[in-house]
């Protein structure tokens, strides 16, 4: 569940971030293109300044400019009067103060963003603005051009808003079904809890049920897999046992009969010299017996160690 919420927030993340980056890519290129139609008429401007074109062409010309780059063209004297301006009357201006024109006045470019100044497009639009002192009469004159962009701001909250609505939604759907898998690995897993368990008290035939593919039925295949082997050293050790039972009782029997037989004085002491060597013999076969079940002893508790 945890993992979830972390894969839904840093969607979300992601999201907002992509769509903060889109909106300024956007806004720079569109700049960057009113600076290119600012450079054209300031080019235009210059040439009306030092008279290669008349004003009659000059103005002309920017009314062509003004349709062609869909943006308002203004032409500032060096004194600040307004010479020329492509949409006179527009209910939309510039966000651009006295100072920002002084400043292009002054031979100082400049250039922004900024809210549409108008009760007809408020909160859709955002207004992009370019500012470019030319030479005119020894002095700086400015031209200012604005155009109108669509408010990605707002087109990003809503788009962030839709993906949060998505991932909450998906969150909601997908919780149920969480859960069913959440139960169903607890489940198996308690249930190789209590397998392992009743392995440790030294039942091995106990066995869990592997069901599916995931992760948790591996986990199942190899518990079922360990079980298989420790029963079947089990099944080892009860054989050895049996065959050391078997080898140790046959030398025991032996020499329990000679002494019986030389205590019940079934055997002359006379050809008691005959059995001795027997005897001893059977007491060697114990001593090997006990020496190897020893060195077993020794080699299970310390490790098998290999030249």
């Amino acid at each position: 569940m945890a993992q979830l919420l972390a894969v839904g927030v840093a969607l979300l993340i992601v999201a907002l971030v992509l769509g903060m980056l889109l909106v300024n890519r956007v806004y720079r290129d569109h700049l960057a293109l009113l600076r290119q139609r600012a450079e054209q008429v300031t080019q235009l401007a210059e040439q009306w300044s030092d008279g290669s074109i008349s004003q009659l062409n000059f103005l002309a010309s920017l009314r062509l400019l003004d349709r062609a780059a869909a943006a308002r063209i203004q032409v500032f004297s060096p004194w600040g009067e307004l010479i020329f301006d492509s949409r006179r009357g527009s209910r939309i201006d510039p966000p651009i103060s006295e100072a920002m024109i002084n400043g292009a006045l002054s031979g100082r470019p400049g250039s922004g963003l900024g809210p549409v100044q108008s009760s007809l497009r408020e909160g859709d639009y955002r207004l992009t603005w370019v500012i470019e002192p030319f030479p005119l009469n020894g002095r700086f004159g400015a031209v200012l051009l604005s155009s109108t962009v669509s408010d990605l701001g707002g087109a990003v909250k809503k788009l962030f808003g839709l993906i949060t609505l998505a991932t909450v939604a998906g969150l909601l759907v997908s919780l149920p079904i969480i859960i069913l898998v959440a139960k169903r690995t607890v489940r198996h897993l308690m249930t190789m809890h209590q397998a392992a368990l009743a392995l440790a008290e030294g039942d091995f035939q106990q066995r869990v049920p592997v069901q599916g593919r995931d992760e948790v039925a591996q986990l199942g295949k190899a518990f079922n897999r360990m079980a298989d082997h420790l029963q079947s050293l089990e099944e080892l050790r009860r054989e050895w046992i049996g065959n050391i039972s078997h080898e140790l009782r046959t030398p025991l029997t032996s020499l329990r009969g000679f002494l019986q037989a030389m205590k019940d004085d079934i055997v002359p002491p006379a050809e008691r010299h005959r059995y001795l060597p027997l005897a001893l013999g059977e007491v060697a076969r114990l001593t090997r017996l006990t020496d190897d079940l020893l060195e077993l002893a020794r080699i299970e508790g310390d490790g098998l160690r290999l030249a």
